[in-house]
């Protein structure tokens, strides 16, 4: 089990079965990828309890994943996309998962401002990484 000393420094911490795990930016999700289990948890630090996300076929550990908190990001792909005023990237395919509600939705039903600000949103969070 994680020590919660190692949650607040962001250090690395290394789980059974885990091939990498991800601390969202405000501390308070621990996210736990299986590299041989399809399966994603979530440590909640503030009450100290577990939380599944589902399991579903889009999801998969042998992605880039990226945790903030309350939700999960995961993109496969983007593509920059271009307009008269501006130039942005948008996601090609991806999903969000809401650890709280435990749902996935896909990321290009979303209106196109709200694509580009959850990508942004989560190209921040993407320092919570880490490999171990």
């Amino acid at each position: 089990m994680a020590r919660l000393a190692d949650i607040n420094r962001r250090a690395p911490i290394v789980a059974q079965n885990t091939s990498f795990c991800a601390l969202s930016p405000g501390g308070r999700h621990l996210a736990f990828f299986r590299s041989f289990n399809p399966q994603t948890s979530f440590l909640d630090t503030a009450t100290h309890t577990i939380v599944e996300i589902p399991i579903s076929p889009e999801l998969s550990t042998s992605k880039m994943l990226w945790l903030r908190d309350e939700l999960y990001f995961y993109y496969t792909t983007w593509e920059v996309r271009q307009t008269p005023d501006r130039e942005y990237n948008a996601p090609t395919n991806g999903w969000i998962v809401d650890v709280s509600a435990r749902t996935i939705q896909d990321i290009k039903a979303l209106p196109p401002d709200i694509q580009s600000l959850t990508l942004t949103q989560a190209e921040s969070a993407s320092e919570a990484i880490y490999n171990i």
